[in-house]
């Protein structure tokens, strides 16, 4: 971990997963999140040794399906899908990923077809790091509109009736119903607008919330638009968490952010850049503090959805113009 200029007030380590609030007699239970095809699901997965267990859910149904299948020392999956009847219904082919650099969580992604091998779909899922030791859960909500062909899926907490419990619930609603209204505001078209918005469970602990929202919009011209939105609650204090409570009030952190995150998405460029087969020049900084100055006024950082926050680090979300849209997050350890 870098050595900050700066000092955490709340030590990140307190935030620390203690147990695996899904956990049971399997030693290693994981959640993820994420979509097949567009439709969002959450997946529960027991690895025992090369084997793998769980179910998964589509939100607004709820109803499980089983899942049975193995993982190489590579981290291939491949899964299949089972109804309540015990027939197959389907199968996964994918690939278990994890790149600090690019994102702090586990990621999943492949392809879903039907047990024959028909209707192949892509599917992209991330670990969620939840860690409730009470009575706590996160239950998935949904809005579906077929006009806008809208698809939302957003957080509630259930398992307690506290105060702090319904300000979540309150404060998530609020910001889902603004982030709806702007989508209709920019007036889609009938026939071809597209709406979706699902979250990912940076953290959760009995003293705190950390998601982020991902949400794709599409109103049905040229270029459809990918946005970051993050909130951050305190369930001790029962309201949302300013970044300035992270730091020593003399500390230079936003400097530091900034520079941090020059760092780190110059980093992810250096391995997309990989990934695609090319050789990036090492020394060559795709972005510049310019440019960065120019998308990280620091009207953003005292914006409550602009940050979040992992196990061990700091997500900064960026604006950049769609066609770089894929750094629009700086991930600071």
């Amino acid at each position: 971990m870098k050595a900050f200029t700066f000092t955490f007030v709340i030590p990140l380590l307190a935030f620390v997963l203690i147990v695996d609030s899904y956990a049971g007699p399997c030693p290693d239970v994981r959640v993820y999140r994420g979509n097949i095809g567009g439709h969002n699901i959450e997946m529960k997965l027991c690895r025992e040794g090369g084997n793998l267990s769980g179910s998964y859910f589509y939100d607004g149904i709820g109803k499980d399906l089983t899942l049975r299948g193995r993982i190489d020392a590579q981290g291939q999956l491949a899964l299949q899908e089972f109804d309540d009847s015990g027939k197959q219904t389907g199968k996964f082919v994918c690939q278990l990923r994890f790149d600090s650099d690019s994102d702090p969580a586990a990621t999943i992604d492949g392809k879903w077809s039907r047990a024959d091998g028909s209707r192949e779909t892509f599917v992209s899922l991330t670990e969620q790091n939840i860690g409730f030791t009470g009575s706590l859960r996160v239950i998935p909500k949904v809005i579906t509109e077929r006009r806008n062909n809208l698809s939302v899926s957003y957080p509630q907490l259930t398992g307690g009736g506290g105060p702090a419990v319904a300000g979540f619930n309150g404060t998530v609603t609020a910001l889902v119903s603004k982030l709806i209204k702007e989508f209709k505001e920019g007036e889609p078209s009938p026939d071809r607008s597209l709406y979706q918005l699902n979250y990912d469970i940076l953290l959760a602990t009995d003293n705190l919330i950390s998601l982020e929202f991902s949400e794709y919009a599409d109103w049905g011209g040229a270029h459809p638009n990918v946005y970051y939105h993050a909130i951050n609650y305190d369930l001790r204090a029962g309201q949302e968490m300013e970044i300035e409570a992270l730091f020593e009030p003399a500390s230079d952190y936003k400097n530091a952010i900034r520079r941090y995150s020059l760092e780190n998405l110059n980093t992810q460029w250096r391995k997309l850049e990989e990934r695609e087969g090319r050789k990036p020049d090492q020394s060559e900084e795709y972005f510049t503090s310019e440019e960065l100055n120019t998308s990280f006024a620091s009207e953003r950082l005292r914006d409550k959805n602009g940050w979040a926050m992992t196990r061990s680090r700091i997500v900064i979300y960026f604006d950049f113009p769609h066609a770089i849209a894929v750094f629009n997050r700086a991930f600071i350890s």
